[in-house]
């Protein structure tokens, strides 16, 4: 009921006026049935209202709702108040459409709307199954390779579905170049590499009958270009004590960032770390990285101690192997390798350390610094942070300054007679 929810008569009477007044006692009893804690529900019923209001504005009715809809109240929300809708907001309102159209308040979807969408989920998922068999992706490389290609099929016109080679190098190149005005040119620089994996694809399946890949434009980039930014050991501990310890929330963090600068994982590594891949008993821990290969790391004292810190008394009680989840109910692994970075950012932030780098790779640099300063080589760096190519490793070497000083040749001095 949503008056345990508002104690405000006047939000619930808002909350049950409008075209969806049916739908929110249901919509509210869903999320407590998921054991949503009542801050969050608030939070997303708040969001349905506030859509409620936006419908009577427009003079919206309830047959009319649909994705197309949400799309543009989303819209109108960011042009007019500048207001950020989270991805749960956007989970809710989507899940409301379901619900209708469930429930025969609305209609089902449109026949060539459906059609196509069928059409890109076939071609997604042999896609999937390529990236997978052939290449050995890992899952973090999947989803963003799948979510890009999603969003390029969406928006290409229906009829490339049903002739692929329908689509043009002036079709690409427009896509490219409308992207490239909403995003940075290192996403952009992505979205090419993967457009171009998706062509070639394409092409050696028969789907298109010339190789378009050819005709995506190159960018021009130096690797290895900048020098990695690392935390000192003052840092590093100024960081941990950052974490409030006598909480769940911090002692998970605490956990986090410990595995993160004595391991060197990827946060896409931590997010599918699993109870079942530590070994008490040898003091080792397996780590799953990329390309699906396996490595096994020794578990420092620190390390476990804070993993068993967070087990005892931390962790909530769900059905997750994962060994680091959600503090909010359902308690699910983490979905992104962003919440991890995210992570860290914040206790940056709450530590007061100011660097460039905010993300979860700030701290893998700073193992890698770690190891060079302690006399480690190249190649025990690279075993270290399981790098597949010596080459990988071979930027950390830039960071290692005092060696750095002893190999540096003097500035040649001007020849005799020319004027400075």
């Amino acid at each position: 009921m949503l008056e345990d929810i508002y104690k405000d008569k006047k939000t619930i009477s808002r909350l049950r006026e409008g075209p969806i007044n049916k739908q929110v006692e249901a919509l509210e009893a869903y999320y407590t049935k998921k054991h949503y804690p009542k801050k969050h529900v608030k939070k997303l019923m708040g969001e349905i209202g506030c859509f409620n209001r936006w419908l009577v504005e427009n003079n919206i009715f309830l047959p009319e709702l649909d994705e197309i809809k949400i799309a543009s109240y989303i819209n109108s929300r960011q042009q007019h108040t500048k207001s950020f809708v989270t991805s749960g907001s956007r989970s809710a309102l989507y899940h409301l459409i379901e619900m209708l159209r469930e429930s025969g308040d609305i209609p089902k979807k449109n026949t060539t709307t459906e059609t196509k969408h069928e059409e890109i989920k076939k071609a997604l998922d042999s896609y999937n199954h390529y990236l997978i068999q052939d290449r050995g992706f890992s899952q973090s490389s999947l989803t963003r390779y799948l979510r890009e290609i999603k969003r390029f099929l969406i928006h290409i016109p229906v009829s490339f579905h049903r002739d692929h080679n329908q689509l043009t190098a002036d079709n690409l190149l427009d896509y490219i170049t409308d992207f490239g005005k909403q995003h940075s040119s290192k996403n952009t620089q992505c979205l090419v590499s993967i457009l171009r994996s998706y062509l070639c694809y394409a092409f050696s399946q028969g789907k298109i009958n010339q190789d378009l890949s050819q005709f995506l434009p190159t960018s021009f980039s130096v690797r290895s270009s900048h020098l990695p930014e690392f935390l000192s050991a003052t840092q590093c501990r100024k960081l941990l004590s950052s974490c409030h310890r006598d909480t769940a929330v911090g002692n998970r963090n605490y956990a986090i960032l410990l595995i993160l600068m004595r391991l060197g994982l990827r946060a896409s590594e931590l997010i599918n770390l699993t109870l079942d891949e530590i070994n008490w008993e040898s003091g080792e821990i397996i780590i799953h990285g990329k390309g699906n290969k396996t490595a096994t790391l020794p578990l420092p004292q620190d390390v476990g101690d804070a993993i068993v810190s967070y087990l005892e008394s931390s962790r909530p009680v769900c059905n997750s192997r994962h060994l680091f989840v959600g503090s909010r109910a359902p308690f699910n692994k983490f979905n992104h390798p962003s919440c991890i970075s995210s992570i860290v950012s914040r206790s940056l932030a709450q530590a007061k350390i100011m660097t460039q780098l905010k993300g979860a790779h700030l701290l893998r640099y700073t193992t890698a610094h770690d190891c060079i300063d302690h006399g480690a080589s190249l190649f025990e760096v690279a075993g270290l942070l399981r790098h597949s190519n010596i080459d990988m490793a071979a930027k950390y070497i830039k960071i290692d300054f005092s060696r750095l000083k002893n190999i540096a040749q003097p500035w040649p001095q001007p020849l005799g007679g020319i004027n400075k």
